[in-house]
């Protein structure tokens, strides 16, 4: 059994490493297209699967913008915030209508990127505000993608590229799963004393191993690197928050999501055949703790992975850069800063031709080579 759990896990793990996150879209072809109202829905339906009509709802309170674009110059404004009276709140110089939580936003298809000093992506999605049935302004929602979602529940909505909604998600199936646990190892303590010590007699667990509790947690393992994979594609994971029914586009998704239904159906078939084969060996009504607590470690697992996989993402990198700098310093001073430039003092002109430094008491002739 060891050898089959081992293949069945290199075997998919081989899959996650050969497939991509990138949507089957070609993205080079709508880059190409003339710029107007068709290439802006298409950037926008590539990055985050909206279409021009599509109907959200805002699950948080912000503002839209009257332009796409955004300055903050200086001016400030006084709000209660998480509490905090008199909170200091720098505005948008482009601010406009204010969106409430539970209010309804129409996507009008314009999409506008602008890149920030920093290098950053900055999106401005244009929107119509509607309260009560009548539209209250036209404006650019800027940053706030991760607070609008469709009007009614999707299985989807678990998938998020706002950090703070991920780790909500993450936490909320580790404390559950850790309070049926945690419920099932104090009853297993009162069982275990009751019938091994004072009865003399034996645990029904340890009768027979059920053979299908591995590869459940196998399973469970398979699914938080394929939730990590999924969830690490801010344009994927967008494009099925607004689109759940991903069967209708199959064709656009890539091998990992195409994976899904297969490895979740695992993961089901997998916790059901686990407790058909625990009700034939056991034969006890001792099961309605027992086999809860098996699915909580298996969801358990799942939240494990998934944190482990963002930690080992993130810190990693970083650990790699910060020895990666460690090092190129060293050599860097050892050459005289040669390999970062630091060591070259700055050109200040020409002189017929030659590149006159800083401090070298040459004669700047012009301030170009070809002079």
């Amino acid at each position: 059994m060891k050898t089959l759990l081992k293949t069945t896990f290199i075997c998919v793990c081989a899959l996650f490493s050969l497939s991509s996150c990138q949507r089957g879209i070609n993205l080079e072809a709508i880059q190409d297209m003339k710029n107007g109202p068709a290439k802006d829905s298409a950037l926008l339906y590539y990055y985050y699967g909206l279409k021009p009509g599509y109907l959200v709802v805002a699950t948080d309170s912000f503002y839209i913008n009257t332009q796409a674009k955004s300055k903050f110059s200086g001016k400030k404004e006084k709000i209660t915030y998480k509490g905090i009276k008199d909170f200091e709140m720098a505005v948008d110089d482009y601010r406009g209508a204010r969106v409430r939580q539970g209010d309804t936003l129409q996507i009008l298809g314009g999409f506008h990127r602008e890149i920030l000093k920093n290098g950053k992506d900055c999106d401005f999605i244009q929107v119509r505000l509607i309260r009560n049935g009548k539209t209250v302004a036209d404006g650019w929602n800027w940053f706030h993608i991760s607070q609008m979602a469709l009007p009614y529940t999707t299985w989807t909505s678990i998938f998020s590229s706002d950090s703070t909604e991920r780790m909500e998600n993450i936490l909320s199936f580790i404390i559950i799963a850790l309070g049926i646990i945690v419920l099932y190892l104090v009853w297993k303590l009162i069982y275990w004393i009751i019938v091994k010590k004072i009865r003399k007699e034996i645990c029904f667990w340890q009768y027979s191993k059920a053979k299908t509790v591995p590869f459940y947690y196998l399973s469970s393992v398979l699914v938080g690197l394929m939730y990590f994979f999924i969830d690490f594609s801010k344009p994927l994971t967008y494009a099925l928050r607004f689109n759940p029914d991903f069967f209708a586009h199959w064709s656009e998704y890539p091998l990992i999501v195409k994976m899904l239904p297969f490895i979740g159906g695992l993961w089901i078939i997998m916790g059901i055949a686990m407790l058909f084969e625990m009700i034939i060996k056991y034969r006890t009504l001792w099961l309605i703790i027992y086999y809860p607590a098996k699915i909580a470690i298996g969801v358990l697992i799942v939240s494990a992975v998934i944190l482990a996989s963002w930690l080992i993402y993130i810190i990693l990198p970083s650990v790699i850069a910060m020895v990666a700098v460690m090092f190129f310093g060293k050599v860097d001073d050892s050459v005289g800063g040669a390999l970062s430039g630091k060591g070259r003092r700055r050109i200040i002109g020409y002189n017929n031709g030659t590149p006159v430094y800083e401090g070298s008491g040459m004669q700047v002739k012009s301030q170009s080579a070809g002079n």
